[in-house]
């Protein structure tokens, strides 16, 4: 058994091969003696990494490696190291494992990472004083190259190497970062990786929240590599590396980097509103909101059922089949049953494995969102979801908190989920009890709820009546209202609701006409059918014009003729 790397003493002159490999990066072998930069020949890097007896690898398998210490801010060895291979090596696996990918580098399996902080410079000092920018590079040579060219510059494994558990690992609370200004230099590739992109703008935020000024540098790449290091850029422009870097772009991370002028704007091509259910439920967040009881959920798990299983939902909106989710919280699975076996029947439609229930889930607090987007990663082919009710997965309100940014807060932690994924969740909510000539000042909660959700549906009917409206109203969709009639557990749309209300208020008047007997003013119908008057009389004179009533002087107005032979042979016959 050979000798492990902790065990061993550094070479004092490492061999031409991994000198060759730090000359690439801009280093030197009395840079390699103070970075204590150690060889591994295969037979070494075989003991140190998974044994191999259990895949049927042998010791020619593996190529040489050398050995990356890290190190405390005091220039102490801390324990922790990455191999860097000199040559191809691809992880072994067994038969029910996926083929790997070659890698570069090395880390013992379990190991926590760490930053790794050059011995080139003084850093218990510059961790202390926040004037001093610090700059974070993608691997331990390129921080290394960076810092002999002046900067302050720390390495991280990889673009997600500064995270333990979602939270900056340990070595960052050493550093002082309020008020300090902070550069990440991640590889070219971070231009066309979303990986790399992500990892380093979520590394941005964290260290924003710490009170830093982060920015991106932007590398350029270069002819001759596939992705392009800051050691590789040094390397390339020689003497004029120092002045040539400090021209890069820079890119603010707390400025949003979507801005356009109105040239840039006015020119783009955007693609058009994409749907789950067409005309309905836009990619996004819809709320969807009714008084208790009306039948929110029976139209939502008509929409979500007919939406697994492409057929017409509601009885007017096609859909194509995809896999539905339906988080029926304030149902019991026997009730859910029931009303699923009602609406298949009446759709004629069988039930499906694409729409899944669910009648309990995690709070937002308990992790609920992580449990989403788990559920949404084992489910790509998804594209609907339902949450029946939003006060039942919504996070508390905080003690003492504000209950506008409180509920916008809520909404938007779904939104991003919803346009990260490209799939459209609807929030099921309440109306307040008060009544209002506006739709949207109904919505129960503050104004966050509604100014945080893309689409905004609200569904109202009065009480132990069959019709119903379904006001439509958002960022991708224009606003309409639909009547409906809720008839056995089924909605159905009838149409434009603005003609039915007209129907049916007409409707109204004609009655009142025949309960008097006799000729009456727009005042005394108003009174009789409990509408404002102005609105009466406007009907009432349209009624005039279009035969239904006759005017006679003294403003008074009567049945017309045909209006008078209908009602005497329904009183006959």
């Amino acid at each position: 058994m050979p000798t492990l790397a902790a065990q061993r003493v550094a070479h004092e002159s490492p061999p031409r091969i991994v000198l060759a490999d730090l000359r690439r990066s801009g280093l030197t072998p009395k840079d390699a003696v103070t970075l204590r930069v150690e060889y591994f020949d295969p037979e070494d890097v075989r003991a140190l990494v998974e044994p191999s007896s259990r895949f049927g690898h042998t010791a020619t398998e593996f190529p040489p490696a050398y050995k990356l210490p890290y190190f405390s801010q005091e220039n102490r060895i801390n324990g922790f190291y990455r191999l860097r291979f000199l040559g191809e090596y691809t992880p072994p696996r067994d038969k029910k494992s996926k083929p790997q990918k070659p890698q570069r580098y090395w880390q013992s399996s379990g190991s926590t990472n760490h930053l790794y902080f050059p011995p080139l410079i003084k850093w218990s000092k510059i961790a202390k004083d926040p004037n001093t920018t610090i700059y974070i590079c993608e691997g331990e040579k390129k921080a290394a190259a960076l810092c002999k060219l002046g900067h302050a510059a720390l390495g991280i494994g990889g673009a997600w190497n500064w995270a333990s558990d979602s939270e900056l690992i340990d070595d960052f609370r050493q550093i002082k970062w309020g008020g300090r200004r902070v550069e990440l230099v991640p590889d070219s590739d971070v231009s066309f990786k979303l990986n790399v992109r992500q990892g380093f703008e979520a590394l941005g935020q964290h260290l924003i929240q710490a009170g830093a000024t982060p920015s991106l540098v932007e590398l350029p790449e270069l002819r001759g590599h596939d992705k392009a290091g800051v050691d590789d850029f040094i390397v390339h422009h020689g003497r004029g590396a120092a002045k040539a870097f400090e021209q890069l772009p820079r890119r603010s991370l707390l400025v949003p980097a979507s801005g356009l002028n109105a040239l840039e704007l006015s020119k783009k091509n955007f693609p058009a509103p994409r749907w789950a259910v067409p005309g309905l439920f836009p990619v996004g967040l819809t709320v969807f909101a009714g008084p208790p009881k009306i039948g929110k959920s029976w139209f939502m798990l008509d929409v979500t059922l007919c939406g697994a299983t492409g057929a017409i939902a509601v009885g007017h909106y096609r859909t194509e089949a995809a896999e539905t989710l339906y988080l029926a919280l304030e149902d019991t699975p026997r009730r859910l049953q029931a009303r699923l076996r009602i609406i298949t029947h009446a759709r004629k439609i069988q039930p499906t494995p694409r729409a899944h229930f669910f009648n309990e889930w995690p709070r937002v607090e308990e992790h609920g969102l992580t449990a989403l987007e788990r559920w949404l990663d084992a489910h790509p082919g998804c594209k609907l979801v339902c949450i029946d009710t939003l006060a039942r997965m919504r996070q508390a309100p905080k003690a003492g908190g504000h209950l506008y940014f409180d509920d916008y807060e809520s909404v938007t932690a779904l939104k991003k989920i919803a346009d990260m994924r490209d799939i459209a969740i609807v929030a099921v909510h309440h109306l307040r009890k008060s009544e209002d000539d506006d739709p949207l000042y109904m919505i129960s909660g503050s104004a966050g709820i509604s100014g945080g959700a893309d689409t905004l549906i609200i569904l109202r009917r009065a009480r132990n009546q069959a019709d119903a409206t379904l006001y439509i109203n958002g960022r991708d969709i224009g606003e309409s209202e639909l009547a409906l009639k809720f008839v056995g557990g089924v909605w159905s749309v009838l149409g434009d609701a603005s003609e039915f209300r007209m129907t049916a208020e007409r409707r109204q008047i004609i009655s009142a006409f025949e309960k008097l007997g006799r000729s009456a003013t727009p005042s005394e119908i108003a009174v009789l059918i409990g509408k404002k008057r102005g609105t009466v009389q406007k009907l009432m004179l349209t009624m005039g014009n279009d035969g239904l009533l006759r005017w006679n002087p003294g403003g008074k107005y009567e049945l017309s003729a045909c209006q008078s032979i209908k009602r005497v042979s329904n009183e006959k016959y």
